[in-house]
């Protein structure tokens, strides 16, 4: 994906063994080496792997790492025939298994469930996430709780309706970012009455396929101002 994006990343692989199996090394620009599928020492992760009876289809990254010592470990959870990302541990300053940084992840389950046959076989995404959890040194920092809208109400779905923070001693945070959704106009209405409500602004008077002239945000208000160089 990264090479027909033009991403400057050399992806070199690895076999292990009589070759049957492996992982992939990544070189970034930085410098920052990240293996995928592996751990840093080369030792196979199942959980960084997910894929069917052919094979393996998607390498999971486990370690990233630099000259100068730094790295950053991820750990994955088996649910049902695909992993999900669990724990993510970084600054390692007492040895290197015990991370000074973590970030964990909790699921739950999910009725809509999620299925995609891309990697030809059929992968299942059956939980959806529900709690995000910030420690450093063993201490809670922060905390979120995801909830989502009932099944009922959403027709179905899995859409996310508040995301409540809590601090250290898990105090809750005052405020909490909540979302609601609007239906599309096709679903509810088949007449003109509920047309969207447009204005002509009229013509700009300047052909922008010329390259004279552009949109540019000059005064940082968040839209589109005209810059005429004719």
């Amino acid at each position: 994906r990264s090479r027909c994006e033009s991403g400057f990343i050399r992806y070199t692989w690895k076999d292990v063994e009589d070759g049957s199996e492996g992982y992939f090394i990544a070189e970034e620009p930085n410098g920052v080496l990240c293996s995928y599928g592996a751990d840093m020492e080369g030792n196979l992760v199942s959980t960084a792997r997910v894929g069917g009876e052919l094979g393996t289809f998607r390498y999971l990254p486990v370690d990233c790492w630099d000259e100068y010592g730094h790295r950053l470990h991820y750990q994955y959870g088996t649910y049902g025939n695909t992993s999900l990302i669990e724990h993510i541990g970084y600054v390692f300053t007492e040895d290197d298994e015990t991370p000074d940084y973590e970030i964990e992840f909790e699921y739950e389950g999910r009725q809509d469930q999620v299925i995609n046959a891309n990697g030809g076989f059929e992968e299942t995404i059956a939980d959806r996430l529900a709690e995000i959890s910030v420690t450093v040194r063993g201490t809670t920092r922060a905390r979120y709780e995801l909830t989502y809208e009932s099944y009922g109400t959403s027709g179905g779905f899995s859409r996310l309706a508040e995301v409540q923070r809590y601090g250290v001693s898990d105090e809750e945070y005052p405020s909490a970012f909540t979302f609601s959704y609007t239906e599309s106009l096709g679903t509810i209405c088949d007449d003109g009455d509920c047309s969207p409500f447009t204005v002509d602004m009229g013509s700009t008077g300047v052909n922008l396929q010329s390259g004279a002239a552009a949109l540019v945000d000059i005064n940082g208000d968040g839209l589109p101002d005209l810059v005429d160089s004719t």
